[in-house]
């Protein structure tokens, strides 16, 4: 029989422990997002702390996820549940995509069912989030079969299989005819106005260097947008540094060079000969003419990854032009949002809605 257990903590040493003994359950469906490394250092970076739940079939752990719970309204206590999120766009800036419930594969369906269980019967939860799932099926029959209501979005998310790439070469012969030529002009001026493109690998004791200059270049571009740069949050920064300082095999820190010009710096995460294009500072102050340094950072990344034996390089969810150029598959990323069946949340919902599609009009 399998059973499901809620563990709260006044603090993150005793939830760190025992994320370190799940590290060790053999068939976990992991990801950078869902791995040891990655839930480590959040926890780690966060100053307080989300639920726990454990699934057991026969005194075993078979899985185990994160949630916390959060106002909808701050002054209505109706609260909406998020799945390996805080609610909080400060501490969840660091993202998560693959998002999922951790447990072996087999058991998936059931260990989702007594989480929305678990979780919706709370008398004052009426929402529940889950987002960027890559493989939503087990959920949304949970869904169905419990007669919940949801809504779901999709996010498209981009990627380049990498196994026929050795050079530059073999990565514009995937490219359209258009994009080739272009691509090949972008190279070339780069080459003839600073030199011979290179890549450089940054070692361990290189990361604090990385960072500040990734933050330099990313808060230039990023710190007037909406979401603004996570290199100036703290929390960002922490489980970034965490990460690197105590899981350095899973990522990559990498600089594109143009003879002694920096066109791009890039933060990978690599999980399984999988490389996860997670983020870049690009010098923009290089462009010129036909030149793009952020497209030749990924083409020269691609063709590096390629030869060194990595299988895909993901340039994960986004629907942004130079993904749709340089990739060859396209995947859905969907974000679930699920709620109670009840007349009270139906009509909120409804209320929500007018209301929105009103505002919408001036």
């Amino acid at each position: 029989m399998l059973t499901a257990t809620l563990h709260s903590f006044a603090n993150k040493k005793e939830l760190l422990r025992l994320l370190g003994q799940f590290s060790e359950i053999e068939g976990l469906n992991e990801n950078p997002f869902l791995s040891y490394s990655w839930q480590y250092s959040w926890i780690s970076s966060l100053p307080t702390m989300p639920t726990l739940v454990t699934f057991e079939s026969d005194g075993l752990v078979i899985g185990y996820t994160l949630y916390k719970i959060k106002k909808i309204i701050p002054s209505i206590p109706i609260y909406c549940a998020f799945v390996n999120q805080m609610g909080n766009s400060t501490y969840d800036q660091v993202w998560i995509e693959f998002n999922d419930i951790i447990c072996i594969k087999n058991f998936k369906y059931q260990c989702v069912e007594l989480l929305i269980n678990k979780v919706m019967n709370k008398g004052n939860v009426a929402k529940l989030t889950l987002s960027m799932c890559d493989a939503p099926k087990e959920w949304l029959q949970v869904i169905q079969h419990n007669n919940y209501r949801y809504e779901m979005e999709q996010t498209p998310g981009f990627r380049k299989p990498l196994g026929n790439i050795n050079c530059v070469k073999d990565v514009l012969i995937g490219l359209s005819r258009n994009s080739r030529n272009k691509m090949n002009r972008a190279i070339r001026d780069a080459e003839t106005t600073f030199g011979q493109l290179s890549v450089k690998k940054y070692g361990k004791s290189e990361t604090e260097e990385f960072l500040h200059r990734m933050g330099l270049l990313h808060k230039k571009q990023w710190m007037g947008s909406s979401l603004g740069s996570g290199f100036a949050n703290k929390y960002f920064l922490e489980h970034h540094k965490t990460l690197c300082s105590d899981f350095f095999d899973n990522v990559d820190l990498v600089e594109v060079r143009a003879g002694d010009v920096l066109l791009g710096l890039s933060y990978n995460l690599i999980h399984n000969k999988h490389v996860y294009f997670y983020c870049s500072g690009i010098n923009n102050d290089a462009k010129h003419g036909k030149l793009k340094p952020g497209y030749i950072m990924h083409i020269l990344l691609m063709s590096y990854y390629g030869k060194i034996g990595f299988e895909f390089y993901d340039f994960m969810a986004g629907d942004s032009q130079y993904k749709r150029t340089l990739s060859s598959e396209e995947y859905k990323l969907y974000t679930l949002e699920l709620y109670k069946n009840s007349i009270m949340i139906n009509t909120g919902r409804y209320l929500f809605r007018l209301i929105k599609k009103l505002f919408s009009k001036f």
